[in-house]
């Protein structure tokens, strides 16, 4: 065991063996895609989108040169090594942070003659390494290398330094680390709050005497001159980087995408630097950090300065006391759902990715104290040296052998309590099923991506709804095609302004997009026709169905009023059933998609699976007016399918629907259905028809709602098919026969509509109560009567 109270070349070589070891495991479970949180920035730091604010922009330069060296088409997987390589290297910090802080316990541990004791500060050392790497907040910042990615890796080594200044006391250490805490606080505001901590605690530091140089009369005014040069270093450290932020947004064109002067510039760097507190985390999570993480945190630190000292007495139930305040916060923290990269879906809007991960810091610290103040009393303390020194007069007397005999019991019970809770904290980072959920959802949003470009082909322009947007144009631009996504959702701000004006041809339509997306789609569709040639679009379908044109043909995922060829609307056809497949297969193995899955990418899954459907439907609708009844039923089942699995959409649904009982699901399959049928509320009716018809296909009330719902829709054929089912059960159906006459008649079948609306007229005839029965007579004759005269006009033609 070494004999001095220093790191040594173990403590180097666990350190790198944990950050090649963290490394592999995000290499072996990571989507080797970029994170969609990564989408916006690096639009904005490759010059696909103007940048949206001058800080954070040391990311996009870093990000922005990268693109240039490895392409468009490496950067995706660049970032997801590096991602990977800087979760390492906090790996590394933070198991050095641990080592250096343990070194007083070794200390106590030498004097008592443990020969194991350095291997135990090994493993616990290690142990809270890992539980940082592995925490929900961290393991997302390692799967992308990420603005919030950037600011951890700055912040570990700062805290390192800092670290090693209060155990060796040399001012130069902490130096370099409000020096990074200084470039750290120009791309996000947490690092003025923990430069403005370090130059605190450094002060107070050598006059409480944690540092290892204390500071006497003599030197006081060495330590002033040094603090002077240490805000000095922060603030050189903060402006070099607010001004390299400044110069890069410039040359980038935000000064113009925001129409804002140099003076609006800066006015907005110093309006970002005090949001930034506000937003990184609502009250609530102030206030929870704040006594879940940071009261453990600072007692915990007491704590082990008490242990260390060998000549106090320290009673071990206090520690596992805080253990379990730690464990307790770390619990909140991660949400701990499963034994694996915890999340913190409760409050995981409420706090920001590095704030987070800066809180799952500390709390692993706590844990990590506690356990070795827990060590230092169990397994290195002398409690029968103690009390003989403290109670010379009492070690003989029967009352104090029964006491220490009773601290020895519960020492040794204590000690297996520790290893056992030891035991369950290791086991609680092997990895599970939670990794495989989130890397098939990014799988299946990355195949949605990759079709949405294909489909577009030679398109320059597709119109969307906003949630994939940078997605899709960083996917083209990886292949070296220039296709814009403009939003029908986006505001009309100056900046989004200049986002939407990239799509436009000429100054008219740079013009029309200064008013929405919508607005150009209509023009091009009213007076520039020859434009549609060269776009795509997955909304602003019901265009085309208001003025009566024809609908544009959809493929898999998005729609060509250009055309396409039978073969490329197959192979859409043939790749969205796929992603269909997928999508239901990942539902029904995990219905609510636990995981380590944050809101971004859990709202992603949720939108594919949507437009998933959204096409399937309306490919089901062509495929009907097509005559293919078989391909419109497959697709409609896929499209039901998929809403059904889809959660979102069903509360959704519930909650449009006017009835409180219905959204309360308190009604059963047959009663919702004649609680439809009665409002001729077709949607809500469908809705339980789809379930009685699953036990009884002949029920005619449920087939007559399925037709009607698809005569609502315009799918004529698979109207017809439940129509007919209902008059083949029940041929005195007036309800049914009229409709299927209607039917019959948009579909251009002219006589079989009117041996429909006869049969109708004849049932109706047949009825016995006259106010009915002439009600009834008077509807079918209103439809007889107009098949009569198309009838006739077809004659005259």
């Amino acid at each position: 065991m070494p004999g001095t109270l220093a790191i040594t070349r173990k403590d180097f070589l666990l350190a790198g063996g944990l950050g090649l070891f963290v490394f592999g495991l995000l290499a072996l479970f990571s989507y080797p895609i970029a994170a969609p949180a990564a989408w916006q920035p690096l639009s904005e730091a490759t010059g696909l989108l103007p940048p949206d604010d001058p800080i954070p922009g040391l990311w996009r330069m870093l990000v922005g040169s990268l693109a240039k060296c490895v392409g468009m088409g490496a950067i995706d997987r660049t970032l997801v090594w590096m991602g990977h390589f800087a979760i390492g290297i906090c790996t590394m910090c933070a198991y050095l942070i641990v080592a250096n802080v343990m070194l007083p316990l070794e200390q106590l541990a030498q004097r008592r003659r443990f020969e194991w004791s350095r291997h135990l500060l090994y493993c616990v050392g290690g142990f809270g390494a890992l539980l940082f790497a592995f925490a929900g907040p961290v393991w997302r910042m390692g799967q992308t290398f990420l603005p919030s990615t950037l600011s951890l890796v700055l912040t570990m080594p700062a805290l390192l330094f800092f670290v090693l200044f209060l155990r060796t006391g040399r001012v130069l250490l902490v130096g370099v680390s409000v020096g990074i805490l200084g470039v750290l606080a120009g791309e996000t505001s947490a690092g003025i709050l923990l430069g403005v901590l370090v130059l605190v605690a450094t002060y107070f530091s050598s006059f409480m005497g944690v540092a290892a140089v204390k500071v006497s009369i003599a030197n006081l005014v060495v330590l002033l001159v040094s603090m002077w040069r240490l805000i000095g270093v922060f603030l050189l450290g903060y402006v070099l980087t607010v001004t390299a932020n400044c110069v890069w947004f410039v040359k980038a064109g935000g000064l113009e995408a925001h129409g804002w002067e140099v003076v609006d510039m800066i006015i907005r760097v110093f309006h970002l630097n005090s949001i930034q507190v506000t937003s990184a985390a609502t009250p609530v999570a102030w206030f929870a950090a704040l006594f879940l993480v940071g009261v453990p945190f600072f007692l915990t630190v007491y704590l082990l300065r008490r242990a260390a000292d060998e000549d106090k007495f320290l009673r071990y139930g206090d520690a596992f006391i805080i253990l379990g305040c730690g464990l307790t916060a770390f619990v909140q923290l991660s949400g701990f759902s499963s034994f694996w990269f915890w999340t913190w879906p409760a409050v995981r809007r409420a706090m920001s990715d590095y704030l987070l991960g800066f809180f799952m810091l500390m709390d692993v610290l706590t844990v990590v104290f506690a356990l070795c103040v827990l060590c230092s009393e169990l397994f290195f303390r002398n409690y029968r040296r103690l009390a003989s020194q403290k109670f010379p007069d009492d070690t003989e007397e029967v009352a104090a052998q029964r006491a220490l005999a009773s601290l020895t019991g519960m020492r040794r019970l204590s000690r297996r309590l520790f290893w056992g809770l030891l035991a369950v904290l290791l086991l609680s980072v092997v990895p599970g099923l939670p990794v495989s959920t989130e890397r098939e959802m990014l799988g299946v949003i990355d195949d949605y991506l990759e079709q949405v470009v294909d489909e577009a082909g030679d398109a320059e322009v597709l119109f969307t709804d906003g949630r994939l947007d940078r997605g899709v144009e960083l996917r083209a631009a990886a292949r070296g095609k220039k296709l814009v996504a403009l939003s029908f959702m986006e505001d009309n701000s100056v900046y989004h302004q200049k986002c939407r004006r990239r799509g436009g041809k000429d100054a008219e339509d740079r013009e029309m997009l200064d008013f929405g997306s919508a607005d150009l789609l209509r023009t091009w569709a009213n007076a520039k026709q020859e434009r549609l040639a060269t776009m795509a679009t997955q909304i602003g379908l019901e265009l085309w169905k208001r003025q009566g044109r024809t609908m544009p043909t959809c493929a898999g995922l998005l729609a060509r009023t250009a055309g396409l060829d039978a073969q490329a609307v197959s192979d859409g056809r043939t790749r969205a059933w796929a992603l269909a497949e997928r999508i239901l297969a990942l539902r029904q193995e995990n219905p609510k998609l636990k995981g380590n899955a944050d809101r971004l990418l859990a709202d992603l899954f949720l939108y594919v699976q949507w437009r998933v459907a959204w096409f399937c439907h309306r490919r089901s609708e062509q495929a009907d007016h097509a005559n293919d009844l078989d391909l419109a039923e497959k697709e409609e089942k896929f499209g039901t399918d998929l809403d059904e699995a889809n959660p979102a959409l069903s509360r959704m649904r519930q909650k449009t629907g006017n009835l409180a009982v219905w959204e309360t699901g308190r009604l059963m399959p047959r009663e919702g259905l004649r609680l439809g049928l009665g409002r001729l509320d077709f949607v809500m009716a469908r809705h339980y028809a789809q379930k009685v018809l699953q036990t009884d296909p002949d029920y005619t009330p449920a087939n007559f709602a399925m037709g009607m719902s698809f005569l609502k829709e315009e799918q004529y054929n698979k109207a017809a098919s439940y129509l007919r089912k209902c008059v083949e059960k029940k041929p005195d159906d007036i309800a049914a026969w009229n409709n299927l006459a209607v039917v019959y008649q948009r579909q251009g079948s002219l006589d079989e509509a009117l041996a429909a609306a006869e049969r109708a007229l004849e049932a109706a005839k047949a009825l016995k109560t006259p106010e009915v029965r002439e009600r009834a007579v008077k509807d079918v004759n209103r439809t007889r009567r107009f098949i009569l005269d198309l009838l006739k006009n077809k004659g005259k033609r």
